[in-house]
Formats: C-alpha cells, sequence, structure tokens
C-alpha cells in the first residue's frame, strides 16, 4: 500500500517519509491513498483519507493519536471495512506500507474540496445536532459526484474497480 502524505500530516503524527526531499511519480492505484491533516477548532485534528483512484474517502478522528504506529492500525481496519463493504476483503495485519510525499496536483485539488465538504458537515451536525456524525460524513463524500473520475460516485467508482 501506498500512502502519499500531505507535509502537515507527517508532522503531526511523526511519520518518516520515503524520500522526502525527491519529487517523486504520483501514479494513481486500487492500492494508493492521500492523507492530509484537517484541523477544526470545535472538534479537533482529523485525517482525510482518499483513495487515489476511486476517491473513496475515510475520516478519522485523531483525539488521542499521537503519532503514525497508533494510526496506521485504524487507517488500515478502516480501510478493510471499506472494501469488504464493497465485496472485496483485504487483511489490515498483513500490509506493506511505504509512506511518500503528497505530488499529484488534482489529487490534491479534489481532497481539499472534500474537506471543504467536511467542514460545512461539520458545521451543520454542531448546529443542528451538537455533535458530529462522521459515519453520515463519510457517507455523503461517498455519494459526492466529482469531476476528476466523470461525476462519478466514489462509492460506485470503487464497486467498479474492485468487481
Amino acid at each position: 500500500m501506498i500512502l502519499h502524505a500531505s507535509k502537515s500530516f507527517t508532522e503531526h503524527l511523526k511519520c518518516e517519509v520515503s524520500g522526502p526531499n525527491r519529487k517523486l511519480p504520483h501514479h494513481s492505484s486500487l492500492d494508493s491513498w492521500s492523507i492530509d491533516l484537517f484541523k477544526l477548532t470545535k472538534v479537533g485534528a482529523y485525517a482525510l483519507v482518499m483513495n487515489d483512484t476511486s476517491l473513496s474517502s475515510i475520516i478519522i478522528p485523531l483525539k488521542g493519536v499521537r503519532d503514525f504506529e497508533v494510526f496506521l492500525p485504524l487507517m488500515l481496519a478502516r480501510v478493510a471495512e471499506l472494501f469488504v463493504q464493497h465485496g472485496k476483503g483485504i487483511d489490515p495485519k498483513n500490509q506493506s506500507v511505504i509512506i511518500l510525499p503528497r505530488s499529484n496536483r488534482s489529487i490534491i485539488g479534489t481532497m481539499n474540496e472534500a474537506k471543504y465538504l467536511v467542514q460545512d458537515g461539520i458545521s451543520c451536525d454542531l448546529e443542528h445536532v451538537g455533535e458530529v456524525d462522521w459515519e453520515s460524513l463519510e457517507n455523503e463524500l461517498n455519494e459526492t459526484p466529482y469531476s476528476r473520475i466523470d461525476y462519478d460516485t466514489p462509492d460506485k467508482r470503487l464497486r467498479k474497480l474492485i468487481g
């Protein structure tokens, strides 16, 4: 598995990046994920994890998560859940992982768009419900059409790629 991590994410979770001073190509594949950190005053920090090919997204609150060794099993378990929901199993305990810097501007732009959607969802949840429904926010992201995948939704795209 390849994780393309933002600088803010790697600094926050103190994780080591392979080739940090080299510009490496950022190819999209089903086992390639981009990760960014997002902080909001009322809810703290969370990681937005997006598959580079399907744009399927996972939101992981980082409350109590101080380093990458704690984060990685959480993320792999969530990725495994996502794949099982779409008909494919993966073993989260048997994954080789490499961390590279993010460099694909298209994916970075799409992730920024997704972060704005999440921020709006968080604000709406806090105003109307009083707490954040992370599962609902993920579902909204995964049902949102993106131009990068020809206005398909991440859920439909992942189902096509796995099927």
